[in-house]
């Protein structure tokens, strides 16, 4: 039996397997090859749109079509996960909402030196730091953030989470970040304090710049007002912050001094030469 005169070409399917698990891909001018109805238009459609016009579109070929019309992937939306991760790179999005949360399980989960709470999200040019720790505290979930076509999320490596303590503290160094955060105090208070000769409690600065355009900002703590005080207790620090713990008057004059008395020193004794 031959064909209806307006019946389209077909397109002849061996492996009914093979194409569910594979769907027909949309070409890059938005055209589905499908049997029956032939090359159809698929762009700026909804799903919901596709179902109803494809049901028409094979109503006329077949009796009470029955159709399904999902999205296996999203070949050009795709989302990066980098970093401390057990298998970084490219992944595409699918029909099923995905959360920062299932992108790094997609790339194996963060591996043995990975910052487990610390992880960077990258959506329009803008970083993120997302702290889950502070953010489960506060009734956010990563299960619940979303990703995005072009996302990139970065799991930052441990050695890269760090606090600096400098100027008169006890001891200047570089502190690794706790998984559970840490303030101002745990910071100096790991740092053996300030140094009760030199430093000037009354000017302790915390110098933070901000990832996306750069720029610093300065926080100015006076530990000799009982407000600053209990305020050092819960400001939190950040991956890279400086804290500063400047030096009195007097031991900036001394300094100067010392620097100053022997170069006049050398100066005195090259004019007793030219005598």
């Amino acid at each position: 039996m031959g064909l209806p005169r307006n019946y389209p070409p077909t397109t002849t399917i061996n492996n009914e397997q093979a194409v569910q698990a594979n769907g027909y891909p949309i070409d890059s001018s938005g055209y589905i090859q499908l049997p029956l109805v032939g090359r159809y238009k698929a762009a700026g459609k909804s799903l919901a749109q596709l179902n109803v016009d494809l049901r028409k579109q094979f109503a006329q070929y077949l009796k009470n079509p029955d159709v399904i019309v999902r999205v296996l992937s999203y070949q050009g939306q795709r989302y990066s996960v980098q970093g401390s991760v057990l298998k970084g790179g490219q992944f595409y999005l699918n029909d099923q909402p995905t959360s920062i949360y299932t992108a790094l399980g997609m790339a194996g989960g963060i591996n043995d030196k990975g910052a487990n709470t610390y992880v960077q999200l990258v959506r329009n040019g803008q970083t993120y730091d997302l702290n889950t720790i502070e953010l489960e505290k506060a009734g956010y979930s990563l299960h619940k953030l979303l990703v995005q076509p072009n996302d990139t999320i970065y799991v930052s490596s441990r050695e890269n989470q760090k606090i600096y303590v400098m100027g008169e503290s006890g001891k200047n160094q570089a502190l690794p970040i706790r998984d559970q955060g840490m303030t101002l105090s745990d910071a100096l208070g790991e740092s053996l304090g300030i140094n009760p000769n030199s430093a000037s409690a009354s000017r302790i600065y915390v110098l933070r710049t901000n990832p996306n355009d750069r720029h610093t900002e300065l926080y100015h703590l006076n530990l000799l007002s009982l407000g600053d005080f209990g305020l050092a207790n819960q400001f939190k620090l950040r991956s890279n912050d400086i804290v500063y713990v400047d030096a009195t008057g007097l031991t900036r004059w001394q300094r100067i001094v010392n620097q100053i008395i022997p170069f006049s020193n050398a100066l005195y004794n090259i004019d007793r030469l030219g005598q």
